[in-house]
């Protein structure tokens, strides 16, 4: 049962962490900047638009 509870404090960690990021993501003024987004242990560089749907898509 611990186990269980662990897993959804760390999954309610990992939304309000995506939330957040998102959330500064959208008070960033420049449109043309490259935004760096972690996948794994990889960061590829995406737009703003591009690494906000990355985001949505991840909640």
């Amino acid at each position: 049962m611990s186990e269980l509870k662990d897993e959804i404090e760390a999954k309610k960690k990992s939304l309000q962490n995506l939330e957040d990021a998102s959330d500064d993501l959208m008070m960033c003024e420049d449109d043309a900047m490259l935004i760096p987004y972690q996948i794994g242990d990889v960061f590829i560089s995406h737009s703003q638009e591009e690494t906000q749907e990355m985001l949505e898509a991840a909640k």
